[in-house]
């Protein structure tokens, strides 16, 4: 029998062989690897193993060559072949993780269309040393929205900085142009759930009591929210903001900055009106904290500095912003 054989890396090490084999065999018309562990047609090291087996550095899995033969692509897209450089800045890289500069206007997750993602670029600009660990974005980041994007590198990565965000140790902050005058500090908490379709839009719900607490979503969402600097669009007040969030849920700033009369200019899924030149809104993710000495090697700040396209959007609404944030 003719076998396929892969050897597990360091960021295999320790996982059950299930999993591994789950991605392994993502494009195999199977339904469950294990009647393939009993029938022996996957071997770990040349000998039968169990689904619950521990995989170790340099194990040498074995799956029968035949199984592969009808397997299809991942995905039917077409899609362009990538150039050699991919189209964002990187602000930090190392074996833990990897920090870029997200472009507006770029999605982060694999389309359906020929358009390329970030996630796209990760899987060729990332050697693939691992059979179950996948490099990719281990935060949200809507795709009209720029600035910091952390990518997991190594398995290790992914976990302290997943365990940091939840635990709250890491810090964000992003600016954004609001619609109206906010004159002050404001703390805003409510509850956000659900994904609400409005014409091409996709939406979620607010809520300052408990109407989603069947919901998993059921945690508050906590930003707040500092005037940096006003101005006016058209003459319409509007106001440069600096959001700190304190959780990371979907669409928060943009869901609560409209629950408290300040959506985003130009963000009409939200409320807002639309800008005459047609794009979208302008939220930056500008700034990220984390523990000194942390055990990944990152530095304690990271910054993206403001796109020139926000800048010029700054200078039609007649804002002069230093550049500094309130921390």
């Amino acid at each position: 029998m003719e076998w396929c054989v892969f050897v597990a890396g360091i960021d295999d090490n320790g996982r059950r062989l299930d999993r591994v084999l789950s991605r392994l065999l993502k494009n195999v018309p199977v339904h469950s690897p294990f009647p393939l562990l009993r029938k022996k047609l996957i071997r770990v090291n040349g000998h039968k193993a169990e689904g619950k087996t521990t995989v170790r550095n340099g194990d040498e899995i074995q799956i029968a060559a035949f199984l592969f033969k009808n397997a299809g692509p991942h995905s039917t897209s077409i899609k362009p072949k990538l150039n050699s450089q991919p189209p964002f800045l990187t602000l930090f890289r190392n074996q833990h993780l990897w920090i870029i500069e997200k472009p507006r206007g770029m999605a982060v997750q694999p389309l359906s269309t020929p358009e390329r993602s970030v996630c796209d670029w990760v899987a060729q600009s990332v050697a693939q040393e691992s059979l179950s660990f996948v490099p990719a974005p281990l935060h949200r980041l809507d795709r009209h929205t720029s600035g910091l994007l952390v990518i997991s590198q190594s398995l290790a990565g992914a976990r302290w900085f997943s365990k940091a965000l939840s635990a709250g140790t890491v810090q964000k902050w992003y600016v954004g142009l609001a619609s109206g005058t906010l004159t002050a500090t404001e703390h805003w908490e409510s509850k956000i759930a659900g994904n609400s379709k409005i014409g091409k839009f996709y939406t979620v719900s607010v809520s300052e009591n408990n109407a989603f607490k069947n919901q998993k979503q059921n945690s508050p969402a906590k930003t707040t929210a500092t005037p940096l600097a006003q101005g006016s669009y058209r003459g319409i007040p509007v106001t440069l903001v600096q959001f700190q969030i304190h959780t990371g849920k979907k669409h928060q700033i943009r869901a609560q900055a409209a629950e408290n009369a300040h959506p985003l200019l130009g963000d009409t899924a939200y409320g807002a009106p639309p800008l005459d030149s047609g794009a979208a809104f302008f939220l930056h993710a500008l700034r990220l904290r984390v523990p000194e000495n942390n055990p990944v090697g990152l530095p304690p700040v990271l910054e993206a500095p403001l796109p020139a396209d926000f800048k010029k959007m700054l200078d039609s609404s007649l804002i002069h912003w230093n550049g500094q944030v309130i921390i």
